[in-house]
């Protein structure tokens, strides 16, 4: 699409390329190829630029990709969002990236309930004791920082914990969580 408007002499702006993205969906290596082309036409990726191409990559479990799109953003627009950095965890999640994700949820100033769940899913590719000390540890902080757990996190935390066997003892933290308020 991209090529074919532009050996029409179309203008293409980041608004285009962003649609370009958006319609390919999961196509990661095309959202790349976009990436590429706005920095030889010297056009500036906006914050939707980076996200659908950094959801892209998710998409695929294309963690490393989706981590070098998020370093680029971090360097060209001027905040991060939160759905960045959802984009990049769910990338690292579904990349079975762990030790990443937990170091770009520990990054996030005010991490949301989205960004929380996700790192609690990632926390499911940790095998063996560290992963459900690791779903204790972000579900006894979430509380600390006053996130309100949901369903999807108790699921999430289970779901991460079930392999081990440690199943229970998330039920036993749900239960006592439950009974603070």
């Amino acid at each position: 699409l991209l090529r074919h408007a532009s050996s029409r002499h179309v203008q293409l702006d980041v608004v285009s390329c962003n649609a370009a993205i958006a319609a390919r969906g999961r196509q990661w290596e095309y959202a790349l190829d976009v990436m590429q082309d706005l920095r030889a036409r010297d056009l500036a990726a906006n914050a939707v630029t980076f996200n659908t191409s950094i959801f892209s990559c998710a998409d695929s479990a294309c963690w490393g990709s989706a981590l070098s799109l998020l370093r680029e953003a971090q360097t060209q627009i001027d905040c991060i969002s939160e759905v960045t950095l959802l984009a990049a965890l769910t990338a690292c999640q579904r990349g079975s990236q762990w030790e990443r994700a937990l170091f770009i949820f520990g990054a996030d100033a005010a991490p949301s309930i989205e960004a929380l769940n996700t790192a609690l899913a990632a926390c499911g590719s940790a095998r063996g004791q560290v992963g459900w000390q690791l779903v204790l540890g972000l579900l006894v902080s979430a509380t600390v920082d006053c996130l309100e757990l949901g369903v999807e996190s108790f699921t999430a935390a289970l779901a991460a914990c079930e392999p081990d066997g440690a199943w229970r003892t998330v039920l036993t933290l749900m239960q006592d969580l439950t009974e603070r308020g």
